[in-house]
């Protein structure tokens, strides 16, 4: 049986990713501290806005976008089934795609306003949790569990992780500089992108062991 991450690290790390997520549901819903936090970021940020941080913010923040996402999911799953790793590959795509139900059931049960829009940045859409934030952490999580250990030299694996798991943060605080999400919609959308990721893992792996697969 092929174990991707050992159970119990897994189910901590679930544990924890979804507890970040409950606690930030709650903050946003009560309307107290955390919604102040909230504001306070997007004013200390005004004066960082300038035209240039926000060109860059907006293709950095692509990394969690729908189009690129698909495209580095399956061209990661295409290149786990020549490599024979079909198992691998299933995971890969049910863990990404399968986000997209969880992140927009989530956005129109919570269905928060965004921050005041930037020109030309305008999203009708929920904003609570950051679906960037989600695919970006769910994908990056995915490429360290299923994909790295497959095409990565292990004495280069180290710093590829770190690489991977900082993106998402990038994408993060892109959200925040155009002014799309609060910060609670994004520590959110991080942890329930992890939090969906690993149960997928842990799920399949259950399978795997079970003969079922």
């Amino acid at each position: 049986m092929q174990s991707y991450i050992s159970p119990v690290i897994g189910w901590v790390l679930f544990g924890l990713a979804l507890t970040v997520f409950l606690m930030t549901l709650v903050l946003v819903l009560e309307g107290g501290a955390l919604v102040a936090l909230d504001n306070r970021v997007q004013d200390a940020l005004k004066p960082v806005r300038t035209s240039d941080v926000v060109k860059t913010a907006n293709v950095f923040t692509q990394l969690g976008g729908v189009m690129v996402d698909t495209a580095i999911t399956l061209a990661c799953a295409m290149f786990l089934i020549w490599r024979r790793e079909i198992h691998r590959a299933i995971i890969l795509l049910i863990a990404v795609y399968g986000l997209g139900a969880v992140t927009h059931a989530l956005k129109h049960m919570v269905n928060r306003q965004r921050p005041p829009a930037l020109e030309g940045y305008f999203d009708p859409s929920p904003s609570f949790p950051s679906d960037h934030c989600a695919y970006s952490a769910a994908l990056a999580l995915c490429l360290v569990i299923l994909v790295v250990p497959v095409v990565t030299d292990p004495r280069h694996r180290k710093l590829v992780t770190i690489v991977l798991l900082g993106l998402p943060f990038g994408v993060a605080l892109c959200r925040l500089l155009l002014s799309m999400h609060y910060l609670s919609d994004t520590i959110a959308g991080l942890a329930v992108g992890c939090a969906w990721v690993v149960l997928v893992v842990l799920f399949f792996q259950r399978l795997q062991k079970s003969g079922v697969m």
